[in-house]
């Protein structure tokens, strides 16, 4: 697409920044919305986004949640890729409606209200997530045999949101219930497109220091390799970061028909097992196994939930990433960066 521009937001995220180097491999010119040119200029000095810095540009908008704050960063541009939402962190103990709710839910319609009021816009694709069309409770329910896909919906939550993940999982549901109903009273004249995607694992080139490995959705992946499994189940909707960001740029493609749901996992319906990596483990890191830098003892259990994403592979041509796949490319990058390859 070499010449269209795109605006994306939540490019200083992990499944954000993936999708930038997809835009820019593209051929997209992209302007990054940041809420602070700092973070503009860390990604930018980050390979292989430092071969692309002719077609980049930044954008400030320090609250996603202002009226009119994306009115100025759409002007000019053919796309729009919203990545930017809250994630959920222990170290929210209050506010959650604030601090995550809110930001998911206005962020999200005062970009498609920006778009509208921009003249030349084409098509917004959105993030959104596995939360958003499966209910929280089925990660520690029985299985149902209920299997998920891109027409499950899911009714706004009434329960007090006690905690930043519950807060989270709520957050998901009300943005995409605001973004569609938005478009049945808008008619607006681009396309929104809505991606789903579960538990994001893969190399992460924003990780600078080993602790970091253990945070977000690749911990799930590595606190098994370093200090132990998780004490609770984990959903097996898992999916290569790479698959899905690459979704994200695809959709852009004027063949991608809009208003549209599209979940992106892995090995569907039955998804794979977290602690699968021990075993990869075993095999692929024997050096590292031995050394002790992998802990392959214990792992985290599984709660599988049937997902399908046939309708998202087919659409887009391809096949998803296996989740050795996912696991190998952030293991590798561990390895690499404590110098024990």
């Amino acid at each position: 697409m070499s010449g269209q521009s795109v605006l994306i937001t939540g490019a200083t995220g992990f499944l954000g920044f993936r999708a930038l180097i997809f835009a820019l491999e593209a051929g997209y010119r992209v302007r990054v919305a940041v809420r602070k040119q700092e973070g503009f200029e860390k990604i930018k000095s980050i390979a292989p986004v430092t071969q692309y810095t002719t077609q980049l540009e930044s954008v400030i908008v320090p609250d996603i949640t202002a009226p009119g704050a994306y009115d100025e960063a759409v002007q000019g541009v053919d796309h729009v890729v919203h990545i930017a939402s809250p994630v959920p962190s222990p170290a929210i103990t209050s506010d959650f409606d604030k601090l995550i709710v809110q930001p998911a839910v206005q962020g999200t319609l005062t970009m498609l209200e920006a778009a509208y009021k921009a003249p030349g816009v084409k098509k917004v694709v959105i993030t959104s997530s596995v939360g958003a069309i499966i209910p929280l409770g089925t990660v520690a329910a029985p299985p149902s045999g209920t299997v998920y896909n891109e027409k499950s919906r899911l009714e706004n939550p009434t329960d007090p949101l006690d905690n930043p993940f519950t807060a989270y999982f709520a957050s998901k549901v009300m943005a995409l219930n605001a973004a569609e109903a938005w478009i049945k009273e808008k008619n607006p004249s681009f396309d929104v497109v809505h991606v789903a995607p579960g538990y994001l694992v893969g190399r992460d080139p924003l990780l600078r220091e080993p602790n970091d490995f253990v945070t977000g959705s690749n911990g799930f992946l590595m606190r098994q390799l370093l200090l132990g499994p998780d004490p609770y189940p984990v959903a097996s909707l898992i999916v290569h970061v790479d698959d899905a960001a690459r979704v994200h740029v695809k959709a852009l493609d004027p063949s991608i028909k809009g208003n549209r749901l599209f979940p992106v996992f892995t090995q569907c319906p039955e998804g794979p097992d977290w602690d699968d990596v021990l075993e990869i483990a075993k095999r692929r890191y024997p050096k590292q196994v031995a050394d002790g830098t992998f802990k392959v003892d214990a792992g985290t259990k599984t709660q599988h939930i049937k997902a399908d994403a046939s309708y998202t592979e087919q659409t887009f041509g391809f096949k998803a990433k296996s989740f050795e796949e996912a696991a190998v490319s952030l293991m590798d990058q561990y390895v690499e960066l404590i110098g024990k390859q």
